[in-house]
């Protein structure tokens, strides 16, 4: 999920038709026909999509900012799911301004609670601090500016008496001498009322007027306050300058009029630590979330290291974060709170969950939709339904596959190390999915037990598939971009279909582009095979011979390696084409000749919303599967009655 074209996409507004404060009700026993439900362990627990900011209140009560999905959560001590609300105020809304640098395709990354309940939630979309009441009704909205200057990212903390906190990274214009023109950025820290009266302010010393030669540019601001209402801000980022741009990360601790009472961290060519967050326990010790480092700092309040905890052995990492784990979506924990009892609770936008960890951190409880335990899903790619109705799932960060019953109940599950997306069964129920084994790309096949029956290498895939089928008579139709050496053939370099027979020996070639439209493949009774890709689906079928016979949908696209493309394709038993349409997190069903027949979904994380749906499989009584890829889980869509 961290390569360009899959990272996180799209994240628009979740469905207004959802008020705010109503929790989704969990899929069970009865469920209405066409209408969405999730299937397996997920359903149980809190979906989170890029989790940021925590808060702990006096019950043990966690409030989790669900910044990819837009809205709050709160989970009760155990990690049950108590509520979800804000989505209607948190989420952009028509007429919001773009953010500079495309900052804000995250909602709310800072949240709070006072002693009484309150929720204070930084709302750095529409420049605000949104007040909810503990019932979750919105009761304040507090918009924040400041003169000559551009709000860019917000943070919120409790102080004494009640007061508020608010941390602003806020954006002006400067030049660097010798440089380019920048926008340099610096904080102002305001204290307010519970009402959100301003009682006071004051900046870093690095001010509108640009006092440095390299003003700081602030990647995250985070605020936290100490008991006697010292103010600990943490900020990172890069510095303007021209080339060999330095990067920063500072811990300051201010007085509550804003003296500075100490400054810890450093100034860097090259990126050591990264602070995106902090909290202060009980005897005021401070503990400072480093996701470059994949670790929890505990520091004294006088700013010395007590302890380092790394979290790299608890959090997953998706491979496709291998080797960059400071890309953008590649990061680990970024969020971190303390009960009064020195529990410590992190988020992890990459793993998408939170952990609960005890003062000297051991693992006490994890929360979310993902995971590796038996029945839970990491980044789940290709689906195939067998005979049997059961539900063959890729899982793919978890290096195996999983069967499912369709009621998601685990049944078997056996290892398939370094597997792509594409996968699919046949009749006998053995499964054919692509391997990266060294530098070769092959075609395994296992039968329904686990048991590797067969391997086809040299079929000149230069990477894994993007999509597997098998036709009525057992003829396996791959989909991916090969290399040829061969003279003769250099001009089927490219994205090619390959038509294998059940041995694995190669009966067919159509050539489709030279370019990667990377689409999933599916086969019809008559063996012609249908792809689709672009950013929003243009879907083509070609007859076993390789003649195009028909496309439909958009235009056909021109290609952008980076560009995203539908990931998953399927038919249904009376030739209906169902298409997993990765960017725009809907499912589109086409008749035979292409007429759109409908459509399901928006971006979000409720029954019957995606997040980079993926993997797709209808069953014979047309019920519809989906890998809802993003949120880690499995949704299934019963056929409506139609009259």
């Amino acid at each position: 999920m961290c390569s360009p074209a899959l990272r996180y996409l799209i994240l628009l507004s979740i469905s207004a038709w959802i008020p705010a404060g109503v929790m989704a009700a969990p899929a069970s026993g009865s469920v209405h026909p066409g209408t969405w439900q999730i299937v397996g362990p997920a359903r149980a627990l809190p979906t989170l999509y890029r989790p940021t900011g925590l808060a702990v209140d006096p019950r043990g009560d966690v409030y989790v900012a669900d910044s990819g999905n837009f809205r709050i959560v709160e989970l009760g001590p155990g990690g049950q799911l108590l509520a979800h609300f804000g989505d209607a105020y948190l989420r952009p809304g028509t007429g919001t301004a773009p953010s500079p640098g495309g900052q804000y395709e995250l909602g709310a990354q800072s949240v709070t609670v006072n002693a009484a309940g309150t929720v204070f939630v930084a709302d750095p979309i529409h420049h605000a601090i949104r007040v909810f009441s503990p019932q979750h009704r919105l009761v304040g909205s507090w918009l924040i500016s400041v003169p000559g200057a551009t709000v860019v990212q917000l943070a919120v903390a409790i102080g004494p008496h009640n007061s508020v906190v608010v941390a602003i990274d806020a954006r002006v214009n400067c030049t660097v001498r010798l440089g380019p023109s920048y926008c340099a950025t610096y904080y102002v820290i305001q204290r307010r009322s519970q009402a959100g009266t301003l009682l006071g302010q004051f900046h870093s010393p690095i001010g509108p007027s640009g006092q440095e030669v390299s003003p700081q540019v602030i990647s995250h601001i985070a605020v936290a306050v100490a008991n006697r209402g010292e103010i600990y801000v943490v900020t990172g980022g890069m510095e303007a300058c021209y080339k060999d741009c330095l990067s920063f990360h500072f811990l300051i601790e201010h007085a509550p009029g804003g003296k500075v009472l100490g400054h810890w961290g450093k100034r860097e060519l090259d990126v050591s630590a990264n602070w995106p967050a902090i909290a202060i326990g009980g005897r005021g010790n401070i503990f400072l979330v480093d996701d470059y480092n994949h670790r929890i700092e505990k520091r004294t309040a006088g700013g010395a290291v007590v302890a380092r905890r790394p979290t790299g052995s608890i959090f997953p990492t998706s491979p496709l974060c291998s080797g960059t784990p400071y890309a953008d979506g590649c990061r680990e924990p970024v969020g971190v709170a303390v009960d009064r009892n020195g529990n410590l609770y992190v988020s992890d936008p990459g793993s998408d969950r939170i952990l609960k960890l005890s003062s000297r951190g051991r693992l006490l409880a994890q929360w979310g939709a993902g995971g590796a335990q038996t029945g839970r899903l990491w980044f789940p790619g290709s689906l195939a339904l067998d005979a049997g109705r059961r539900l063959w799932v890729d899982d793919s960060v978890n290096s195996r596959v999983q069967m499912l019953g369709t009621d998601g109940r685990f049944h078997v599950q056996f290892a398939v190390p370094h597997a792509g997306s594409a996968m699919a069964l046949d009749r006998q129920g053995n499964l054919y999915i692509g391997q990266l084994l060294g530098q070769s790309v092959v075609i395994s096949t296992f039968s329904p037990a686990g048991k590797l029956l067969a391997r086809w290498g040299g079929l000149h895939l230069a990477e894994l598939p993007s999509g597997i089928a098998i036709a009525p008579n057992g003829d396996v139709f791959v989909v991916g971009f090969l290399i040829f050496r061969d003279a003769s053939q250099l001009n089927m370099n490219g994205v090619d279909i390959l038509r294998l027979d059940p041995k694995g020996r190669q009966l067919g070639l159509i050539h489709v582009s030279s370019a990667d439209p990377r689409s999933g493949i599916a086969v019809d009774a008559q063996e012609n095979s249908y792809i689709a890709y672009g950013a929003t689906p243009h879907v083509e079928k070609y007859s076993v011979g390789g003649a195009l016979l028909a496309t439909w949908g958009a235009p056909k696209p021109s290609f952008d390696a980076s560009a995203p493309s539908p990931a998953g394709i399927t038919l249904d038993g009376a030739g209906n084409l169902y298409v997993a349409s990765t960017p725009q997190n809907v499912i589109d069903e086409f008749g035979p000749t292409g007429t759109l027949l409908g459509s399901w979904g928006s971006p979000g994380s409720y029954a019957g919303q995606f997040h980079e749906p993926s993997g797709i499989a209808v069953d014979p009584a047309g019920t519809i599967y989906v890998a809802d890829t993003g949120n880690h889980r499995i949704q299934r869509r019963d056929p409506a009655i139609r009259h």
